[in-house]
């Protein structure tokens, strides 16, 4: 089971929702509002991350490439990436890098099927 959840959310709206919505079952979230942060953070102890695809600065597409490309010269573990966006094609998502695809805003139980399905 996730304990620790990297959010990349760029809209305060949506940050507040989702994690409240983490919190509510249980995990400890971690929000960052750019693909920079993400990059940056993606290499501590998460458990997975929830990565929207329209950021300020490099997209949510290029943040996933330089994760991998960190976990890869690094030799770390990869971090289970989902996309959360309305209007991304799910294989372009795949073809950055990451794991899986939930549309916005991310309901309670689609966040708890989610990290089910990739940490378990």
């Amino acid at each position: 089971m996730a304990d620790r959840v990297l959010l990349v959310e760029d809209d305060f709206l949506l940050q507040l929702a989702t994690r409240k919505a983490l919190e509510l079952i249980g995990y400890s979230c971690v929000v960052v509002d750019n693909g920079e942060a993400a990059v940056q953070k993606a290499d501590k102890e998460f458990d997975i991350v929830f990565m929207d695809i329209n950021l300020p600065g490099i997209d949510g597409m290029e943040a996933t490439r330089q994760i991998r490309k960190n976990e890869a010269d690094n030799a770390t573990k990869r971090v289970p990436i989902v996309a959360l966006t309305s209007t991304t094609n799910i294989k372009q998502c795949l073809q950055a890098g990451m794991d899986d695809f939930m549309s916005k805003p991310a309901l309670m139980d689609d966040l708890k099927s989610m990290i089910a399905k990739w940490t378990i």
